[in-house]
């Protein structure tokens, strides 16, 4: 060790440990301190008096640099240029090699490194326990040692991942979290908004604010494409040109859709082979309008909504067969009636005067050709005929019927209507507030930001253009006579007994006189 004439102490760098008596120092490594001031320094230098500084302690500041003459912090380690800067630590367990133990270092583009170059852990601790891992294989573990996932939460009860922003706030009622306790998992957005799930860089699914689940749809609308799952408890489903649902209950028969009313089935509809089983628990009724049309009872029988008030079928909408193990029964309690007379002269008169005739129907020549079968009957228009040639008008009387109807329609679609989506209040992406930061001499090294609260997007559903719909012709406007063969008949058996009457009154007189 050397003291020059300025009182500053050299040991040499390279013969100390070989030379400790040595005070010839000239062109040497050197470690230097200055008796006068609070700074010790290890210097190289190839002449005394042109030194470059190497490590520097600040004992005012208690603040070591390395490379840096100033240094800023307890320590700092200083290259010039675009340099890489590294610490480096091994152990006889690592290696001593580049490639070996453990790095902290700054690139040589500015970004800041962490670097285990081991076949092991990185363990971050806080109050003498591990809280953050990351494992060779590069699972991230927060509250485990052993991450067995890109990224492992655990605590021992209730785990959670949070991500707030500043205007959800901070708190653990604030923002959004995933966690699990026991064995129950759960998604919670702690905030009065929604909960968006996207594929393809799309929004397919939300979960809104009042927790209606919306799917292929952003807002409750039955103008737009998409399923509503309401949170009272309600199903929609809209589609355009497709069917809304299917149902599919594979390998068995029975129920598809179950109807209960206040937890008691009432009915279902299933399948059962290749049919179509509507199934009521009790009676199966048809309404229109909250009005009862028709009822399938219990036993079977089909009746009407009300007694007496419906037909079935109509003029232009007739059932061309009815099948029956036994007649019809129509009313005739006498309770039920008034003016109850002999059947009228004349009306006989005219009952006389219509005939049976065999005929073919034309529809059933049209469809079935020569295999269309004969039928016997009366000529409706006949039977006018034969009352008006009495002076009788035929549709006084029940036995003759006329209908007439106008053009009957059904609306289809052409064109489907066109909607657009209208933009009310436009999304705002929000900005979390950045605080302005200074260095040491008062630069600004960090721009303050002011805080941007989100904005979600509303939109609506505008008509552009109305639906193009037609009518289409069902059925074309026409006229149709008709009898009831029931009452002819009984006019038929009057005609019949008058005649009978007649007949024998004429055999019970003595011969040769006159009626």
């Amino acid at each position: 060790m050397a003291i020059d004439s300025t009182n500053q102490g050299y040991i040499d760098a390279q013969n100390y440990a070989n030379d400790p008596n040595n005070v010839d120092v000239p062109d040497r490594d050197h470690q230097k301190y200055s008796e006068g001031i609070d700074t010790f320094q290890l210097t190289q230098q190839q002449d005394v008096t042109d030194l470059t500084s190497v490590i520097t302690a600040d004992a005012i500041n208690d603040r070591v640099g390395i490379n840096e003459a100033t240094p800023l912090r307890e320590l700092h380690i200083h290259k010039d240029g675009a340099t890489q800067v590294a610490m480096h630590l091994t152990n006889g367990t690592t290696g001593k090699d580049v490639g070996s133990g453990f790095d902290f270092q700054l690139d040589t583009d500015g970004d800041a490194q962490i670097l285990q170059r081991e076949n092991g852990r990185l363990l971050l601790y806080t109050n003498n326990a591990v809280r953050q891992t990351i494992d060779s294989a590069g699972n991230v573990g927060i509250g485990t040692s052993a991450p067995v996932r890109d990224l492992h939460v655990h605590d021992a009860s209730t785990a959670y991942l949070m991500l707030s922003n500043n205007t959800s706030g901070q708190t653990t009622a604030d923002g959004f979290q995933l966690g699990q306790e026991g064995l129950d998992t759960f998604m919670i957005n702690r905030e009065a908004g929604h909960m968006r799930f996207s594929t393809n860089n799309t929004e397919a699914m939300r979960l809104d604010s009042s927790q209606n689940l919306l799917v292929g749809k952003t807002s409750i609308s039955s103008a737009v494409a998409g399923c509503e799952i309401k949170s009272g408890g309600q199903l929609f489903a809209t589609k355009d040109s497709d069917y809304c649902a299917r149902f599919n209950r594979l390998t068995t028969d029975g129920a598809v859709i179950q109807i209960q009313q206040a937890g008691v089935l009432v009915g279902s509809i299933g399948t059962e082979g290749t049919k179509l089983d509507i199934n009521g628990g009790g009676s199966l009724a048809f309404s229109i309008n909250g009005s009862e049309k028709v009822q399938v009872e219990s036993t079977g029988i089909t009746r009407p909504g009300t007694d007496n008030t419906q037909s079935l079928g109509k003029a232009s909408f007739r059932w061309s067969t009815v099948y029956a193990g036994t007649g019809s029964i129509n009313t005739s309690d006498e309770r039920t009636k008034t003016e109850v007379v002999d059947v009228e002269t004349l009306a006989m008169d005219a009952g006389d005067l219509i005939s049976v005739k065999q005929f073919k129907f034309k529809d059933a020549v049209e469809s079935k050709g020569s295999d269309a079968r004969l039928h016997f009957g009366v000529i409706a228009q006949e039977v006018k005929a034969a009352f008006e040639s009495v002076g009788l008008d035929g549709f006084a009387y029940g036995v003759l019927c006329y209908d007439e109807w106008e053009d009957e329609f059904k609306t289809v679609t052409v064109e489907p209507a066109v909607y657009e989506t209208n933009i009310i209040t436009p999304a705002v992406e929000g900005v979390e507030a950045v605080a302005e930061e200074l260095n040491e001499d008062g630069d600004v090294i960090v721009e303050a930001v002011e805080a941007v609260e989100a904005v979600e997007e509303v939109t609506e559903q505008v008509l552009v253009t109305p639906a193009v719909t037609e009518e289409q012709l069902v059925t074309p406007a026409g006229n149709r006579y008709g009898v009831r063969y029931d009452e002819l008949m009984a006019l038929k058996i009057a005609c019949l007994e008058r005649k009978l009457s007649k007949s024998l009154r004429h055999d019970s007189l003595p011969q040769g006189s006159n009626l």
